[in-house]
Formats: structure tokens, sequence, C-alpha cells
């Protein structure tokens, strides 16, 4: 009988050993691109849930597909596996890119991934939610800026295409060594707290900027701020660009927004310098009028 017991024991150890391996392949072929290794992984019948939706094994594969492996690709990191039933397993996962692993100071992405195995496939994956991407996506979005900016003036027009295919990382780390993450983040406060309780004078209304970007994108809404440096004057620190993203969350006419306002935090001054109206582009007094109009009827929070 104890014979027979620890025989059951090895087999489910081998089992159990077996099925983390699947996952860690599962996770390696993503990272390296490997869609042969990485479709042999995947049940006919999975079912991949993510952020609320269930997709397929065509799905997953179709989006391998679209994925390039460049520089920019994210990366997977398996941090812990632990095994939740027989055939159930909890992952912890970082999830990086070039920027999180070029600047210390930058959160990285993590998330708890269920993986379910049967028959050395894998026929579940889960993502109920992902840790830190509010936080990061705004501040990748606004490096982003900040690195092109860097890379305009400080490379050659004629080896800029050379730094976007083959140096990009290289060029990244020097940029990461002259920017302080802290210091920048200290800035994109000051000017989008400025920007926020300005008062427009070329708007028909005493309500702050704030409030009408609220009233814009009514109870479903959502107001996004991001800051980078203005391109227009890259030696001017007291010169910042703050872009407003307004998403109403309908579908209707004037349903978004993308505002960006140049600043001078120094004198005060704020001009708003481009701006699209459900993602095309409309001149500065177009956008101004439909801002006043809307204000003016009522129209903000429909």
């Amino acid at each position: 009988m104890k014979r027979i017991l620890w025989i059951l024991i090895i087999i489910l150890i081998s089992c159990s050993n077996k099925d983390k391996e699947i996952i860690i392949d599962y996770v390696n072929y993503s990272n390296q691109h490997n869609l042969k290794g990485f479709k042999d992984l995947l049940s006919d019948s999975i079912k991949y849930y993510y952020l609320g939706s269930v997709y397929n094994k065509e799905y997953l594969i179709n989006n391998f597909n679209k994925e390039t492996d460049t520089v920019l690709k994210f990366l997977t990191e398996i941090k812990s596996i632990k095994k939740v039933r027989s055939n159930e397993y909890t992952v912890n996962e970082n999830i990086t890119d070039i920027y999180s692993r070029a600047f210390t100071g930058l959160k990285m992405l993590e998330r708890d991934v269920v993986f379910k195995i049967q028959n050395a496939r894998i026929i579940e994956i889960r993502i109920d939610s992902i840790k830190n991407i509010h936080d990061f996506i705004p501040i990748r979005l606004s490096l982003s800026h900040e690195f092109e900016l860097w890379m305009t003036h400080n490379i050659r027009a004629n080896q800029m295409n050379d730094v976007k295919t083959r140096n990009y990382e290289e060029s990244l780390k020097k940029f990461a060594l002259s920017f302080s993450i802290e210091e920048f983040l200290k800035e994109k406060t000051t000017f989008i707290e400025f920007l926020k309780n300005y008062h427009d004078p070329e708007l028909s209304t005493t309500m702050t900027l704030k409030d009408i970007f609220n009233k814009m994108a009514g109870i479903q809404g959502s107001v996004t701020y991001n800051f980078f440096h203005s391109p227009k004057y890259p030696d001017n620190k007291n010169i910042g660009v703050v872009e407003v993203l307004i998403d109403k969350k309908k579908k209707e006419k004037f349903n978004t927004f993308t505002l960006q306002y140049q600043i001078n935090i120094q004198n005060e001054y704020v001009e708003l310098s481009y701006g699209e109206i459900d993602d095309e582009p409309k001149s500065i007094m177009e956008i101004v009028l439909t801002i006043s109009l809307l204000e003016q009827y009522g129209l903000l929070n429909i």
C-alpha cells in the first residue's frame, strides 16, 4: 500500500513539473516569437480570457502573427508559479518593454495569469487585471515623446533610420542616463495642475479648464492628461506641452477630443496649439468654437 502511495506521489510531482515546463515554454516561445512552438502548446479548444473578454485559438495565433520581433516588443518574465489545483496554476509575471528595462525608476507592469493544462496542452488562460497599467501608460507615452525629441537634437538626420532599426536600445540607454524620471514627474505635475486651474479667456465661461474637460467627458467618460517638453522650444525648460484626451465613451458625434496646450510656466502663458475631434485634426478656431458652442447651449455632457 505504501509503495502504491509513493508511486502516485511521484507521478503527481512528475505531472506537476511537466505542466510547469509547458508554462515556461509558452512564455519563452512568446518572447522569442516562435510560432510553431507556441501553437504546439495550445489545445484546439483553448479559451483565452482577457480582461472580461474571451477568445479562441485562432485569435491567439492571429494576434501572435501581428506582433513583430523588434526591440519595442513587450517581454514576459515569470516571477513565480503556484499550483492551485491538479491542473491549474497561477503565474505571477512582470511585463517589460525597452523603456522599463532602460529606466530603473519606471514601474513595470505586473499580472497574475491562470493556466489550466490537460494532456500536455494548455486548455485555458485567464488574465483578469494588470497592475500598474494606469501609472505605466502615461509615463511611457511621455518618455517616447522625450526620447524622440532627444534623438532629433543629438543624432544626425542621416543616422536616424539606422538608430531606429539597429541601435535603438543603445541610444535609449544613453538617453536614460541623462534623464531623471523623478524630476520629469515633478515637472509633469506642475504643468498639468497649472492647466487644470487655468481660466481660458477664449471661452465664454468662468469655469476652469479642468471643470470644462470633466463636463465634456460626462458621467461615463474619462479625461487623461499627458505631458512632454515642447519640440518647438527644446532648450527652454519653462515651456512644456500638456495633452488632454477626452473620451465620452459614446457612439455619437463629438465623442472624443484631443487637445494640446503649449504652456510657459514662468509667465503663465497658455496656448491651444493642436486639436482633434473624433480623431480628425481641426483648426484651433474650430476647436474653440465647438467647445464654446457646446458649453453655451448646455451640450457638453449629453
